[in-house]
Parts: structure tokens; C-alpha cells; sequence
């Protein structure tokens, strides 16, 4: 990092803590699924509508996971509105843009041309402009609904010797009781 430079700051996006005990490499494997599958949905997230962010792949790539005792795994984000993107937010009045606070001059760009356009701000609070509203962003939400089917198949798979054989027990005991 160069001097005089700060890291980013993490903020967690979601604490899961799940039951039992695990080692640390299953925790490992599990904050690694998460993130690939986060990331995953965040993509088809933003191929399917506008997003008001310049770099998504910034954003996308921004996911990580630490590990935390023997049952949490902590999903963190470098990215400095990833709150704003998961729990949108509703339209607000820009009040801090205006001339009165020394903003002469807003450079926006042109939807579509790209172009540069130059537009002076209101003068005072009283008639600031509106930002538009941020639509809440579920990929955070698919990702974890498909992380606990994805852990279910696993311990299903894992575990099917022994279900088939309960299974099979339980059978011939209502047989017997017949």
C-alpha cells in the first residue's frame, strides 16, 4: 500500500453462525462457498437491472470471510457503500448540495453519450435536489438460502449410508408392529 494511505475499512455484511462444532478447515470451506456463491448471485444481480455503481467488479470482488471461534463465519466487505446496496435505501433530499455551502458547479455525465454536463446546484436547502432511491439488492439473501441447500446436499451425501440404513430400520420395526 502507499504511504499515507489507509486500508480500506471491512464492514461485516453478515455474521452466520451455525450449530454444533466444526474444525477450522470445514469453517474454511464453508466462508469459501459462501463468497463464490455471493458473488455468483451479485453478478446475475446486476446483469438483470441498472445499478448505480460505476465498478461492480469492485464491488463483486470486494467479498471475503474470516472465521471466528468454531461455529461463526463472518462475511466482510471492503467496499464503502456495500450497506447501501444490500439494504437500499429511499429517495433523499441532497441538502448538503447546494450553492449556499459552496458547490458552484455539479459535472454529471450523460446517460447513453457519456458526455459531461455542467449544472449550477440550487441556492439553498429549501429547493435541494432529490437523490433517487437505491433498490435493496437480495444476492446476499439467495446466496445464503443456496449455501444451506449446498451444506444439506453435503451432509446428505456424506450421511446416506447411514439414513438409508435408519430409514430401512424404521420400516422393519413398523412391519414388526403390523
Amino acid at each position: 500500500m502507499a504511504p499515507g494511505l489507509a486500508a480500506p475499512s471491512l464492514t461485516t455484511v453478515v455474521s452466520l453462525s451455525l450449530e454444533g462444532t466444526y474444525t477450522k478447515p470445514t469453517l474454511n470451506q464453508i466462508g469459501k462457498v459462501f463468497v463464490k456463491l455471493i458473488q455468483s448471485e451479485a453478478r446475475t444481480d446486476f446483469a438483470k437491472r441498472q445499478v448505480g455503481v460505476e465498478d461492480k467488479a469492485k464491488l463483486i470482488n470486494s467479498f471475503s470471510y474470516q472465521t471466528t471461534g468454531r461455529d461463526t463465519i463472518e462475511i466482510l466487505s471492503d467496499w464503502p457503500w456495500v450497506e447501501r446496496i444490500i439494504e437500499g435505501r429511499r429517495p433523499a433530499r441532497m441538502k448538503w448540495l447546494n450553492r449556499k455551502s459552496g458547490i458552484k458547479v455539479v459535472p454529471l455525465v450523460e446517460k447513453g453519450t457519456g458526455r459531461i454536463i455542467f449544472r449550477a446546484p440550487p441556492l439553498t436547502t429549501a429547493s435541494a435536489w432529490i437523490h433517487p432511491a437505491i433498490a435493496k439488492h437480495t444476492f446476499l439473501e439467495r446466496a445464503l438460502d443456496k449455501l444451506f441447500n449446498t451444506i444439506v446436499a453435503y451432509f446428505i451425501e456424506g450421511q446416506k449410508d447411514l439414513i438409508v440404513n435408519e430409514l430401512i430400520g424404521a420400516f422393519s420395526m413398523k412391519a414388526e408392529e403390523a
